[in-house]
């Protein structure tokens, strides 16, 4: 609408030659002025994070576009790379434990599942937040094994993504970190990990430790949001991340082994 109207204006205020007829001579403001008018008046109608999108993207917009290519890459090669997981089956070892002979995981998410989750060393070990994602899986799919595969799968997926995204802001080499984040998602030691419903702690820890990773990073090198979480506040705007050392520190290690 903007351009369409400056074209309108310059089209009925210029006469032949390029010259202000003379009939409007001294009557209209130069053109500059309406141009000027009119993207003022386009910027007030578009809100504020909208404006701070366009101008942070337009800037990088070809690289922005090649990281988004490297991530969508990354994701669907290791989606098809670990999707035969979503056939097996749960197995007898320790996933009796976690999930399918353990009566509080089945009940899914509930305040007695909560205090115990947070209070119990079942099966050797101390991690709230894994015990909190079987039950999630609980809740939401029963004792469908494929569907816990393909949730740990997808913390792992995620937990690539944060790790090409951290080494390319520390770095700003775009490609050696893509490739370093594809050694990491499709090397054979993670597969135990992902294919195994009772290694959740695994992928789980290595998602929230590639978070802390990518906020501080963002933190150090100046973003577009900024969360004050460790004073119980969250907050927007600004040029950087703050993230709270305590939370930093809380979830990788409330997912891996603690006995």
């Amino acid at each position: 609408m903007t351009v369409r109207l400056v074209i309108m204006l310059e089209a009925s205020s210029v006469g032949p030659g390029g010259k202000m007829p003379p009939s409007t001579a001294g009557k209209m403001p130069p053109l500059r002025h309406w141009r000027r008018q009119c993207v003022a008046a386009s910027a007030r109608e578009q809100p504020p994070f909208l404006i701070a999108f366009r101008r942070r993207f337009q800037v990088n917009g070809c690289e922005c576009v090649v990281k988004v290519s490297i991530c969508f890459g990354l994701a669907a090669i290791t989606l098809a790379v670990f999707w035969p997981v979503s056939g097996n089956e749960f197995i007898a070892f320790d996933d009796t434990d976690y999930v399918t002979e353990n009566p509080v995981v089945q009940a899914g998410l509930t305040w007695t599942g909560l205090r115990w989750a947070f209070g119990a060393s079942h099966a050797s070990n101390w991690h709230p937040v894994t015990w909190l994602s079987h039950m999630a899986d609980c809740q939401l799919f029963g004792l469908k094994p494929g569907a816990h595969h393909l949730t740990s799968l997808g913390f792992h997926i995620a937990a690539t993504l944060l790790l090409f995204l951290a080494l390319n802001q520390m770095t700003r080499a775009v490609w050696r970190s893509a490739l370093v984040a594809a050694l990491f998602a499709w090397h054979p030691l993670h597969i135990e990990s992902v294919a195994w419903v009772a290694e959740r702690k695994d992928v789980l820890s290595a998602f929230f430790f590639m978070l802390t990773l990518w906020a501080y990073v963002r933190h150090v090198t100046g973003g577009e949001w900024q969360v004050a979480s460790g004073h119980g506040s969250v907050t927007s705007g600004g040029g950087e991340w703050q993230v709270a050392d305590g939370a930093s520190i809380f979830l990788p290690y409330s997912s891996s082994p603690a006995g």
